[in-house]
C-alpha cells in the first residue's frame, strides 16, 4: 500500500495568530464532518462556565443549518464561520485542530496539520487511527457529543500531553506520509518486481 504524502514544505510548523481561537475545525460543511457535534460540545461546556471559542473554516451545503445551531445554543459571538481558506492560512486562525467526523477515509487535512506540528482532537473513523499510529487511543468515537467534549477540556486545561502527541504525531507522519517515503515504497515495489520477473 501506498499512501498520499506531504511534502517538505508542510512540514514548516504553524504559529497561530494573534487572534486565534481556541479550536479551529478545516473542512467542508456537512454533517458527515460533525460540526455539529463539535458545537453541541462546546454548548456543553459553555452550560458547564466554560468559556470556549472556534473558528470554522471551510464552505458547504450545511453552512447555514449549522450557523443556526451554533445561534440555538448562544454561541454566535463564541463560534464564526471564516469561509473556505487555504490550509495552513487556516491552521493560524485556531491552537488546537477539532476533526469530529462521522466518517472519513484517510485524510488529508490530518496529514497536513500534523506536519505543521498542530495539535489535533480526532474522532476514530476510517483511516485517523492509521495515521496517529500509537497514539490512536487518544481519538473519541464519533458522534460522541460528551468525549468530544471532555478532550477539548482536557487539551485546554493541559496542552502538554496534546503538543507532545503533536511532535510524535509530526515524526510519524514524516516517516510514512510524507512524499519521501511514499517514493521510497513505489521504488521499493519496483525494485521487488523487477528481482522477481528477473529471479
Amino acid at each position: 500500500m501506498v499512501h498520499n504524502g506531504v511534502g517538505p514544505d508542510e512540514f514548516v510548523p504553524v504559529t497561530p495568530g494573534a487572534q486565534a481561537s481556541d479550536l479551529v475545525f478545516v473542512g467542508e460543511l456537512r454533517v458527515l464532518k460533525g460540526i455539529d457535534v463539535l458545537i453541541e460540545a462546546i454548548g456543553r461546556q459553555s452550560r458547564r462556565g466554560e468559556h470556549i471559542t472556534a473558528t470554522i473554516v471551510g464552505k458547504g451545503p450545511d453552512r447555514g443549518k449549522l450557523e443556526a445551531l451554533a445561534a440555538a445554543r448562544g454561541l454566535s459571538q463564541t463560534i464564526r464561520f471564516a469561509g473556505a481558506k487555504p490550509a495552513r492560512e487556516a491552521f493560524c486562525l485556531g491552537r488546537l485542530l477539532i476533526v469530529p467526523s462521522r466518517a472519513e477515509s484517510l485524510p488529508y487535512i490530518v496529514l497536513e496539520a500534523a506536519a505543521a506540528g498542530l495539535p489535533i482532537i480526532a474522532s476514530r473513523v476510517g483511516g485517523i487511527a492509521e495515521i496517529f499510529g500509537a497514539d490512536a487511543s487518544a481519538l473519541v468515537p464519533p458522534a460522541d457529543t460528551e468525549a468530544l467534549a471532555q478532550a477539548i477540556e482536557s487539551a485546554l486545561i493541559d496542552p502538554g500531553p496534546a503538543e507532545l502527541r503533536a511532535r510524535r504525531l509530526q515524526a510519524r507522519v514524516r516517516a510514512y506520509f510524507s512524499t519521501d517515503a511514499m517514493i521510497d515504497v513505489v521504488l521499493s515495489a519496483y525494485a521487488g518486481a523487477l528481482a522477481a520477473r528477473h529471479g
